[in-house]
């Protein structure tokens, strides 16, 4: 061959390696750069995936958070409560330790006492006692006697009424009498005498209101007759009790 020729093949087989080989290297560059279009579309996808998984991961560690900070409200809350009951109930028992010896005492002794009135118009009469005042079938001789006495006998055909025997504890003196209804060795007592009553205030009463406390058995006591028959035999007939 000559050299010439050999010369011009050998031109036309390096012109055709380098188009081959840049065939090749464009090739490659192509396919590189799907590669890399395929991860960052991959990489976009799973940034927006996670953008709209954030709010609900928010959504679900929201509570956690708000229970956390509700927590230490509650808590405070909570103690402030048990504060205030600690102190109501410190202030209870101040109330009801708080009062001393003797105070009652004390206080009654501040009480302003009004001066009896005249006897002027009074009547025991007036206050209708042993009158049947509550309506019930029996006067209120026999309700007290019912009351206050033990081991009674009713009158028969009395309806349950009548007392003509019993055992009576007497508050002022202590001792046991047995009721005997011929003598009426019991008497029964108006705490508050009428009397008394009406010099402090019971003389304004109308008619009713003077029947309803003459017969009323708050201020009724069966005791001892020799006792209640005495110039101020029960010490608290000697006290300035005034009804209003």
């Amino acid at each position: 061959m000559p050299f010439f020729a050999f010369l011009d093949h050998a031109t036309k087989r390096l012109r055709a390696g380098m188009i081959f080989a840049l065939i090749a290297v464009l090739s490659l560059a192509l396919l590189s750069a799907c590669a890399e279009g395929s991860d960052v579309e991959a990489g976009a996808a799973e940034a927006s995936q996670s953008s709209e998984s954030s709010p609900a991961a928010d959504a679900m560690t929201a509570p956690a958070a708000e229970s956390e900070t509700m927590a230490p409200g509650r808590n405070s809350e909570d103690s402030k409560d048990s504060k205030g009951q600690g102190k109501a109930e410190e202030t209870e028992q101040g109330r009801a330790g708080g009062s001393t010896h003797g105070t009652a005492l004390a206080m009654l002794d501040e009480l302003k006492v009004k001066g009896r009135a005249p006897k002027i118009g009074y009547d025991a009469d007036l206050f209708k006692w042993r009158s049947d005042a509550d309506h019930n079938g029996c006067d209120t001789r026999n309700d007290v006697l019912r009351r206050d006495l033990r081991d009674i006998t009713l009158k028969a055909g009395t309806k349950g009424c009548v007392v003509i025997a019993g055992d009576l504890n007497d508050k002022y003196k202590g001792e046991t009498y047995a009721f005997d209804r011929d003598p009426s060795n019991i008497d029964i007592d108006h705490i508050i005498a009428r009397s008394n009553a009406w010099q402090t205030g019971a003389a304004k009463f109308d008619e009713e209101t003077l029947k309803e406390f003459g017969n009323d058995p708050l201020n009724l006591l069966a005791v001892s007759s020799s006792l209640n028959r005495q110039t101020c035999g029960y010490c608290i007939k000697c006290r300035n009790t005034s009804v209003i």
